[in-house]
C-alpha cells in the first residue's frame, strides 16, 4: 500500500472524480468510484503503523464530513426531484381527464 501522502493523493483525486460524476449526474460512475474508494479505505488498514501520520487521520476525518454533507445535499435534491415528478405526473394526469 501507498504511504500516507500517496494515499491522501490518490483517494482526494477519487474524491473530485466523485464530486464530477456527481455535477454530470453519472450515478453509475459515481458507484464505480465509491467501490474504488471503499477498496482504498479498506487497503488503509494494512498500511505500516510508521507509513500512517496525524495527517492522514485528519484527512481521512475532514473526507468523511465532506462526505456527509454531500449526502445530505443530495437528499435534498433528490426530494426536489421528486416533489417535481409528482407535480408532473399530476398535471398530466389531470390534463388528460
Amino acid at each position: 500500500m501507498k504511504k500516507s501522502s500517496e494515499f491522501i493523493s490518490a483517494f482526494s483525486d477519487l474524491n473530485d472524480q466523485i464530486v464530477a460524476a456527481i455535477a454530470d449526474r453519472s450515478f453509475a460512475r459515481v458507484v464505480t468510484l465509491d467501490k474504488a474508494r471503499q477498496d482504498m479505505m479498506q487497503d488503509l488498514v494494512l498500511l505500516n503503523i510508521d507509513e500512517v501520520d496525524d495527517e492522514l487521520f485528519g484527512f481521512i476525518e475532514l473526507c468523511s464530513q465532506k462526505n456527509t454533507q454531500m449526502i445530505k445535499d443530495l437528499e435534498i435534491e433528490a426530494e426536489k426531484l421528486t416533489f417535481r415528478n409528482n407535480r408532473f405526473v399530476k398535471a398530466a394526469t389531470a390534463y388528460q381527464n
